[in-house]
């Protein structure tokens, strides 16, 4: 996600973006890799071997990306930090882990339902962020 209004934020706003994301202008959190099915979506319609030479490259990197970021322990598979990220955004099936009580799975406040969201934010961000200065 990008913030087009980072630049007009207040010290206050400007501190809080910084403390949950790595970056002021964009965030941390990205959604699932389905960008080759697109494109071969597009290819399959079209025939275009340019829009191939042009986006193929930037999907290996895309990819790349996601191993050298996101492979966090080396065993090619990637994590994400957030259940935005999973494309089921805040299904039940996360309730337990992001310790929504019981009695409130089918209709979380939103205290319940982001707070751990946040959290899980600040976390990453210090120990993938802050701490992988020292390490």
């Amino acid at each position: 996600m990008i913030n087009w209004r980072a630049e007009k934020q207040g010290f206050f706003s400007h501190f809080l973006t910084r403390i949950q994301y790595s970056h002021t202008t964009y965030n941390d959190l990205t959604q699932m890799p389905v960008l080759p099915y697109s494109l071969r979506a597009i290819y399959q319609q079209t025939n275009d071997i340019d829009l191939l030479r042009e986006i193929v490259p930037k999907l290996i990197r895309y990819f790349r990306w996601w191993k050298e970021t996101r492979d966090l322990d080396g065993k090619g598979l990637v994590t994400i930090i957030h259940p935005w990220e999973s494309g089921i955004d805040l299904s039940p099936a996360y309730d337990p882990a992001l310790s929504v009580p019981e009695e409130s799975r089918a209709r979380p406040t939103w205290k319940e339902a982001y707070s751990p969201l946040i959290q899980l934010l600040l976390q990453y961000n210090f120990i993938h962020g802050i701490l992988s200065l020292f390490l």
